[in-house]
C-alpha cells in the first residue's frame, strides 16, 4: 500500500532500468544483434531462457487497443488514413482478443499537430513544435502532466483493463556533480512531482487505485 498526495490507494511507485529497448526483429532492417541480444540468447542467463526478439517487438507491433479489447477496428478507421486494412485470416481478431494480464503503458510526451493546407496522400496534418510556452526535457519532448492524467482516465473509461501498469515514465535532464555525495537534480525532483499529482488526478478521475503501478525509468 502506498499513498498518493495523503489518500491511501493500492497504486505503487517503482524504479527500473531498461537493458532492451523497443525494437526487437533482431535480424531485420539491418540492425543487428546487440549486447542484450547475445545475453538473453545465452544459456541460463534469462528467466524461462526469454528473449526479446518477440516478446520486445516494436519493430513489427501494429495493434491497436480496439482489436484487442473489442475484437475488431474502429469503423471507417482504414478509410479515414487512407490505407487498406492489413490482411486477416479467418480468426485472426479473435486471437489478438485473447484476453491479457495487464496493459502496460509508456508515456513521456505528448504530439500537438494540426492540419495542413494542402496535405500530401499520407499525411494529412504537421506536427507543432515547439508548443507555446511549453517546458521540454533535454531530448526536446515536452513536460505535459496532464496528458499522463487524460490517457490513464481514458484508458479506464473506455476498456475493460483487467490491469493497468504504467511500465514506464520518466525525463532526460542535464545534472551536474559538485563532489559531493548527492547529484544536485531539481529539475528531475520537479518533473517526478508534477507527474505524481498527475497521477493522483487520475485516481480521482475514475482510474482503479488497484489496478495501476508506476515504474519511473
Amino acid at each position: 500500500m502506498s499513498q498518493v498526495n495523503g489518500s491511501q490507494s493500492q497504486a505503487s511507485m517503482e524504479a527500473a532500468t531498461a537493458s532492451y529497448q523497443i525494437e526487437g526483429a533482431t535480424r531485420e532492417g539491418g540492425r543487428g544483434l546487440s549486447i542484450w541480444d547475445q545475453f538473453a540468447a545465452t544459456p541460463g542467463k534469462t528467466y524461462r531462457g526469454e528473449t526479446g526478439d518477440i516478446a520486445d517487438d516494436h519493430y513489427h507491433n501494429r495493434w491497436f487497443l480496439d482489436p484487442i479489447f473489442r475484437a475488431s477496428y474502429p469503423d471507417n478507421f482504414f478509410a479515414e488514413l487512407g490505407t487498406a486494412p492489413p490482411p486477416m485470416q479467418e480468426g485472426d481478431l479473435a486471437t489478438f482478443a485473447v484476453p491479457i494480464d495487464f496493459l502496460g503503458v509508456n508515456n513521456y510526451s505528448r504530439s500537438v499537430v494540426r492540419g495542413q493546407a494542402n496535405p500530401p496522400p499520407a499525411d494529412k496534418c504537421e506536427t507543432v513544435a515547439p508548443v507555446p510556452s511549453a517546458c521540454y526535457t533535454e531530448m526536446a519532448w515536452e513536460i505535459y502532466p496532464q496528458g499522463f492524467t487524460d490517457l490513464l482516465v481514458r484508458l479506464q473509461r473506455d476498456y475493460a483493463v483487467p490491469a493497468l501498469y504504467v511500465t514506464e515514465n520518466g525525463a532526460a535532464f542535464v545534472d551536474y556533480w559538485s563532489g559531493e555525495d548527492r547529484v544536485n537534480d531539481p529539475r528531475r525532483v520537479e518533473y517526478l512531482r508534477e507527474y505524481i499529482h498527475a497521477l493522483a488526478q487520475a485516481l480521482a478521475g475514475g482510474t482503479s487505485a488497484r489496478l495501476l503501478r508506476l515504474v519511473v525509468a
